[in-house]
Parts: structure tokens; C-alpha cells; sequence
């Protein structure tokens, strides 16, 4: 049973059978949980990796809805053309100087 759990877990890491195998079931069972935590840790890791680019992500596209709600801002209430840039600029400003987040700051 524990040679079964070794060949799956071997193979479904993708580790390998290598040169150097364990000879008995202590080692085997061992081996196999060494497996398991390191498939536990690389999937922790792609995991985060993951969720940071997906924050990342996240900010830009705040970023992008608050200048258009600005925009449409001044579409609606006919702000003149050189005032909407000056108050693009400024809020481009905003937002490259700190997070979207930071509300405090941007408005």
C-alpha cells in the first residue's frame, strides 16, 4: 500500500523516480510526504504570485474607472475642455503618486 501511495505521489509531483530510490516502506512513506509538503509550498507560492498580480491588476483598473467617472463628471455638468485637462492632470497626478486605494488622498 505504501509503494502504491509512493508511485502516485511520485508521479503525480512530477519528481521522478531518479537514480536513488527508498528501499523500504519507512523511507517510502517519508519520501512521500516530503512530496507532498513541497507540492503544498510550490502551490503556495504560484498562489501568491498569482494573487499579487491580480491586485496589481486591480489598482489599474480603479484607476482607470475614476478617470472616467471624472470625466463623465465633466461631460455632465460642461466643464470647458481646458479645465477637464487641468483636472486630469491633476488626478493622473494623484493616482501615480499613491494607491487607488488611498481615497483620502485622491479626492
Amino acid at each position: 500500500y505504501v509503494g502504491a501511495l509512493y508511485w502516485a505521489f511520485t508521479t503525480m509531483t512530477t519528481v521522478g523516480y531518479g537514480d536513488v530510490l527508498p528501499e523500504d516502506d519507512g523511507a517510502r512513506l517519508y519520501a512521500t510526504i516530503m512530496m507532498i509538503m513541497g507540492a503544498t509550498m510550490f502551490s503556495y507560492i504560484v498562489g501568491s504570485a498569482s494573487s499579487i498580480v491580480t491586485n496589481e491588476k486591480s489598482g489599474e483598473k480603479q484607476s482607470k474607472e475614476r478617470l472616467l467617472a471624472m470625466y463623465n463628471y465633466c461631460v455632465d455638468r460642461g466643464v470647458s475642455k481646458p479645465l477637464e485637462k487641468r483636472l486630469k492632470r491633476n488626478l493622473n497626478f494623484c493616482l501615480n503618486q499613491c494607491t487607488p486605494f488611498e481615497e483620502v488622498y485622491i479626492f
